[in-house]
């Protein structure tokens, strides 16, 4: 019976150990899930603070997107403005610049014309001169022969005058 006591008691002592292995197991088992648990969990967390920021970073260039878009536009704008301005002062320099030009003209029209006076005045001295000279002679002469030279002194006088004009 000894044999079979201590049979027994290997037994007993291996259902034990059966018993105490399917405990450890299923603490394993128990820890291997609370383990597996955390790290989804982890992971998780993980997946969720990575979508997290690259939401935020795609928000961010989304927005700095809007305000390059809008800043491009509103240089477009002052651009065309700018071309708009710079091309009425281009108008306004190049009116002016004809401006001065048609000075130029005019001065030299007025040259001419202070020439054109300053030989008149002379015709007309002259004129004059020949007048003096005619009336002393008219006093020495007949006053009829003094009606035809001045008849003649008109007439040279008035022709000299349209030559003049139509020169």
């Amino acid at each position: 019976k000894n044999c079979g006591h201590s049979d027994y008691l290997s037994m007993a002592s291996m259902d034990e150990h059966i018993e105490a292995y399917k405990q450890i197991r299923a603490q394993q088992n128990t820890e291997r899930k609370k383990l597996r648990e955390e790290c989804l969990e982890s992971v998780s967390d993980v997946c969720s603070t990575m979508l997290h920021g690259v939401r935020g970073g795609v928000a961010k260039i989304y927005t700095n997107q809007k305000k390059i878009k809008d800043a491009t536009l509103e240089l477009q704008q002052a651009s065309t403005q700018f071309n708009t301005k710079v091309e009425r002062w281009v108008k306004k320099y190049n009116a002016l610049n004809g401006s001065l030009r048609g000075l130029g003209d005019i001065r030299h029209w007025a040259q001419a014309m202070k020439s054109d006076l300053l030989e008149i005045s002379e015709n007309l001295e002259e004129i004059v001169d020949f007048k003096k000279q005619q009336l002393d002679k008219n006093e020495q002469k007949n006053n009829d022969d003094d009606n035809e030279d001045d008849d003649d002194v008109k007439e040279r006088v008035l022709f000299r005058l349209l030559q003049h004009n139509f020169q």
